[in-house]
């Protein structure tokens, strides 16, 4: 299955953590990686009044099932020293799954898409770099059709 993983730090050396990210993914039996955006320097989102964010977007191809890449992007985040305590805090590593292909997953703790995103500037600039044509499997537009909507708010 073809997925898009967000990936983001605001805390230490954030180009370390990404970078520990994308190996420690890559080593996960069923997961290979494809390819990565560039990285990019972004405003928090949600809880503002603190640092900026270094994010990347990821394209792997995995044999997992979702809640099974979940698992191993908590065992990831949790070794790079992720501490959850308030929604959208700082964060040493956060991990999201953006898309599982063309799916929607609606569960109490997985949502795919990731909700919200469409209103991400940071990710849809990322995707605009991997797969512009791809179509939100929730809202029926492609990621440059969201993109420019965005941009021309």
């Amino acid at each position: 299955m073809k997925v898009f993983l967000g990936l983001g730090s605001n805390q230490g050396n954030r180009k370390g953590f990404l970078s520990r990210a994308r190996e420690k993914l890559a080593a996960i039996d069923g997961v290979k990686m494809i390819r990565a955006s560039k990285e990019r320097v972004t405003a928090p989102y949600g809880l503002i009044d603190q640092p900026e964010f270094l994010n990347q977007i990821v394209e792997i191809e995995t044999k997992l099932y979702p809640t099974e890449l979940l698992s191993q992007i908590h065992i990831i985040e949790n070794q790079e020293g992720r501490i959850r305590k308030e929604k959208w805090g700082k964060r040493t590593l956060d991990i999201d799954i953006l898309f599982w292909g063309n799916e929607i997953i609606e569960q109490e703790y997985l949502n795919i898409p990731h909700q919200d995103l469409h209103n991400r500037e940071f990710i849809l600039a990322s995707m605009m770099e991997l797969e512009p044509d791809l179509i939100h499997p929730k809202l029926g537009k492609t990621i440059k059709e969201l993109y420019n909507i965005g941009v021309n708010e």
